[in-house]
């Protein structure tokens, strides 16, 4: 089955690449008013007005396999919700006041480097994505100026700054000298997806029963693949497939971060995945088990499952998200 992937809320087949097709217009990330640029409308026309908010349910689970001595997988789900915290007032209550939830964060990372802090670098990297979010991203959705293309910045900026930080870390502690990470954050505000990815992580999008990946691995054995050397059923067995060509942090410096956007629809599931359930588990047992579990946790635990069911060779984690129609639209 060829991989399929999806841009910009277009879909096509690709054998060994992933096309990024850019869009024409800087309008807001959450803006409720736009459709993709490829519908041809422009920004604020109500006549093509669509459902923005999509209720949300989602799960999180990282095992550290059947081989592998420790875990150095880490994940995050987290939303962001508009918040009042009231100190005094002769009409409403003291404390916090949240608003309707309007976003959601979802990061996997893998870190490597084995005895060289893999799992210091993972963690590393999921704390430097929190403070991205507090003190540069919430702010940034909060102005004006919050256009798709300044949010995807920001997080290439953040990916950036934390191999900085890991690069110092190892320089202070030698026994972590070459620690690094791969990345891989999904960002939904109202129907907006963002992806932002290092790495060979995945993230894939289930939706009308086709399996869609919004990733393209940074390896070795994609980039032969990229340049025809070798065959896509030569990928799985090949001896440079766990070879990462761009990473956060690891031997050299100079990470680049990819971003894919397109529109949510109501019926569809997301999956954040490391490399331990892709070499796994096949695409398509990960399709069969998207569409028959219906909970997100349910999802989490069959997915890990299979993977330690085929080996478990190494640490697996998976994200799953599921959006469903506004219960108040």
């Amino acid at each position: 089955m060829p991989t399929t992937y999806a841009s910009a809320g277009a879909e096509f087949e690709a054998r060994g690449s992933c096309v990024v097709s850019q869009e024409r217009e800087t309008n807001r990330f959450d803006d409720p008013t736009i459709e993709e640029s490829r519908d041809g409308v422009t920004p604020g026309s109500p006549a093509r007005a669509v459902s923005a908010r999509l209720d949300v349910r989602s799960f999180g689970l990282t095992d550290p396999g059947m081989v592998r001595p420790r875990n150095e997988d880490q994940f995050l789900i987290a939303e962001l919700c508009p918040l009042l915290r009231v100190h005094h007032s002769s009409v409403l209550e003291p404390g916090a006041h949240e608003g309707d939830v309007n976003g959601r964060l979802f990061v996997i990372a893998d870190g490597i480097g084995g005895a060289n802090a893999g799992d210091v670098a993972s963690a590393m990297l999921i704390r430097g994505i929190e403070s991205f979010v507090l003190t540069a991203l919430i702010p940034l959705l909060n102005s004006h100026n919050a256009a798709r293309d300044a949010v995807a910045a920001g997080f290439h900026a953040a990916l950036r700054k934390i191999e900085h930080l890991l690069f110092a870390e190892a320089n202070r502690n030698l026994e972590r000298r070459g620690m690094g990470t791969t990345a891989t954050v999904a960002l939904t505000l109202n129907s907006h997806l963002l992806v932002t990815h290092v790495g060979d992580g995945r993230c894939y999008l289930l939706r009308d029963g086709q399996l869609l990946r919004l990733t393209r691995d940074h390896t070795l054995v994609q980039t032969m693949l990229d340049q025809g050397l070798i065959a896509p059923h030569q990928v799985s067995y090949n001896r440079f497939q766990h070879v990462l060509t761009n990473s956060v942090g690891g031997s050299s410096r100079g990470v680049v971060a990819e971003s894919n956007r397109l529109r949510l629809q109501q019926g569809d599931r997301l999956l954040l995945c490391t490399d331990g359930l892709t070499r796994m588990v096949a695409d398509e047992q990960i399709l069969e088990t998207l569409e028959a579990e219906s909970d997100p946790f349910s999802a989490c635990q069959c997915l890990v499952d299979l993977a330690n069911a085929a080996g478990g060779r190494d640490n697996v984690t998976v994200v799953v998200a599921h959006f469903e129609a506004n219960a108040a639209q």
